[in-house]
């Protein structure tokens, strides 16, 4: 049996070459001093699991002297994340740089003990986390805080376990030659010929296969379930799904603080019809929920509002490599089904794993998000003082404006009496001299009549050359007496003018001062109220249906009388203020999209940051 005994050398070449390839690629770790590496020298060459979340594999590229460490999707099996090891610029000091999107982020390790390693950022955010032997001897992943370079409190903890199948490098040749079986010697074989082996395995049984749970999940809900328990991150939120069973699946949402917010529960129908029910969903409690599996792996949920049915919200969730799409809609159809691609409100967002650099600039996010709040807070607290000071500024001037009106109708009063009084005491005494010019002319007329009266008997009467009789000394008396009432007359008619006149001059001016006054209260008021709306009015952006896509200026009306022109500026956060974009609108009668206040649109919006993060800040307030 020649044939035979050539298959059974090659058999053992075949078997024998890779033990002996591994064995020459095992790389000389013996060397490698346990003092300056810590657990990496018990971490290498093996691939962990980090809990539920990602592998991670350690590997020497060159022992002692280079460690490359990877973060592995253990979906679909890309590298997400690729840190290079080397030793510091002292014992016991390691240096991490990060290839992470070509930044080289850097960590400074310090190794505690050869079961500890501690590592901090180089800059202000400092990220410290820990890795360590426990005394179990568990292998622990822990975000820690630092107090200089000592460790004093663990804000969270993550299990790394040994993936089934990894064994160290160094002895997976010597257990690769201990697992091999044997070669049996070389004799005569009872097999008459290769077609009983065919007969055989053909009588053999059937095995019937058993679709594991994750098969059944998957073919449930696509591939979005390669994703379960692990959190994804958007623009504004996270994203997490969550396999309950075979036939339940959740997504979840959390806020930027990590809080959850609303989730979507979708179960499979067990009649094998491939139909979804949506059970949960916080946005409509009261609402007539459907959700489907597209051809395409697609999630499509949707749900109707119970309290007003004319709104319709949808999601989609499509797994794109090591992310997912969510495309969000919200509109007002009367009734019509939603297109999940069209609409003025659709908003799409990628959510990706959670990375140091997505780590970095979420902090930056929050520490912004913290002093753009801080800001605001600081506004507040300063325009509610300037109301409080416009409105005691308000209340003393009315206050003022009170009292000078009082004392200007006192002092009014006081001259309309003095004037009363005297043209009254002229009067009386013009009435009595004339009273006593009238008695002195009556005196003399009497003393005139009674000297004249024996003269007029004794004379005969004088005879005019026309034949009238005529009185030689009578007219006189009268004549004069005439004379002198009406100069009296006059005298008064002329005084009582000259008075009436000064009379008039004084109501015109007390008249004029008065319309002077009240003016320069209007126009204080006016000022106040432009200052005080300029301090109250808050105003924020969104976007309005039929807008496409652009952002509008939402805001109340303001208290201001007559036209008035409101002045802003609109930026993103980290934009500095005075840098945003600035706009105004004449005759402000306040913002919405509603049709009850202006269409106020920002210019050159959209945006870089999305409509609810626009910071508007009102600049100013003037006439128009």
């Amino acid at each position: 049996m020649p044939l035979l005994r050539i298959l059974v050398v090659l058999a053992c070449l075949i078997i024998g070459l890779p033990i002996a390839h591994a064995q020459d690629r095992a790389p000389d770790t013996t060397a490698v001093d346990a003092a300056a590496w810590g657990p990496y020298v018990r971490l290498v060459e093996r691939s962990w699991q980090l809990g539920d979340g990602y592998r991670v594999d350690w590997e020497w590229l060159s022992p002692g002297e280079e460690l490359r460490e990877q973060w592995v999707n253990p979906h679909d099996g890309k590298v997400v994340q690729t840190n290079v090891i080397r030793p510091g610029d002292a014992p016991g000091r390691l240096l991490l740089t990060s290839s992470l999107l070509g930044m080289n982020l850097t960590w400074q390790g310090r190794v505690a003990s050869a079961d500890e390693v501690v590592w901090a950022r180089e800059g202000m955010v400092k990220l410290p986390y820990r890795l360590r032997f426990a005394g179990d001897g568990q292998v622990l992943y822990e975000g820690v805080k630092l107090k200089g370079e000592q460790v004093t409190d663990v804000k969270y903890t993550h299990v790394m376990k040994p993936m089934e199948g990894s064994r160290p490098a160094s002895t997976a040749a010597s257990s690769a030659v201990a697992a091999a079986p044997a070669v049996p010697p070389v004799t005569e074989s009872p097999i008459a010929s290769p077609s009983a082996l065919v007969i055989a395995a053909k009588t053999e049984p059937a095995i019937e296969k058993t679709q594991s749970p994750a098969d059944q999940a998957a073919q449930n809900f696509g591939s979005l379930t390669r994703f379960n328990g692990i959190r994804l991150v958007g623009d504004d939120d996270m994203l997490e799904v969550q396999v309950l069973a075979p036939d339940t699946l959740a997504i979840q949402f959390f806020g930027p603080d990590g809080k959850p917010w609303n989730r979507y529960l979708v179960k499979a129908r067990a009649d094998g019809s491939g139909k979804l029910d949506l059970l949960e969903t916080a946005i409509a409690k009261n609402s007539r929920p459907d959700a489907s599996l597209g051809s395409d792996d697609t999630l499509y949920v949707e749900s109707q509002d119970g309290w007003f049915s004319g709104w319709r919200y949808a999601y989609a969730f499509m797994a794109s490599g090591n992310s997912i799409r969510a495309v969000k809609t919200v509109e007002f159809m009367n009734g019509l089904r939603i297109a999940l691609n069209d609409g003025a409100s659709t908003t799409r967002t990628t959510y990706r794993p959670l990375t140091q650099e997505r780590v970095v600039q979420a902090m930056e996010t929050s520490r912004q998000n913290a002093e753009n709040e801080r800001i605001a807070a600081e506004n507040r607290r300063r325009a509610q003082a300037e109301r409080e000071a416009t409105w005691n500024a308000a209340l003393q001037g009315f206050s003022q404006g009170m009292a000078q009106a009082q004392a200007d109708q006192y002092y009014a009063q006081q001259q309309q009496d003095a004037f009363l009084a005297e043209t009254a005491a002229q009067a009386q005494a013009t009435a009595a001299r004339a009273q006593r010019q009238r008695d002195e002319d009556a005196r003399r007329a009497q003393e005139l009549i009674a000297a004249s009266r024996p003269q007029t008997a004794a004379a005969p009467t004088p005879v005019s050359t026309s034949g009238a009789t005529t009185s030689p000394s009578g007219a006189a008396p009268a004549t004069a007496a005439t004379a002198s009432t009406t100069a009296d007359k006059a005298t008064a008619d002329a005084e009582r003018r000259r008075q009436a006149e000064q009379q008039r001059k004084r109501d015109a001016d007390a008249k004029k001062l008065a319309d002077e006054q009240a003016r320069q209260r209007q126009q204080q008021e006016w000022q106040q109220s432009l200052q005080q709306a300029r301090n109250s009015l808050h105003l924020r952006a969104d976007t309005c249906l039929g807008g496409s896509g652009r952002y509008y200026v939402i805001g109340p009306k303001t208290s201001v009388k007559g036209c008035a022109t409101v002045h802003y500026e609109a930026r993103c956060p980290g934009v500095a203020q005075g840098a945003g974009v600035q706009g105004s609108q004449h005759n402000y009668i306040g913002g919405s999209c509603m049709g009850v206040g202006d269409a106020i649109a920002i210019p050159g919006s959209p945006l870089s940051c999305p409509a609810e993060q626009v910071i508007v800040r009102v600049t100013d307030v003037t006439g128009c």
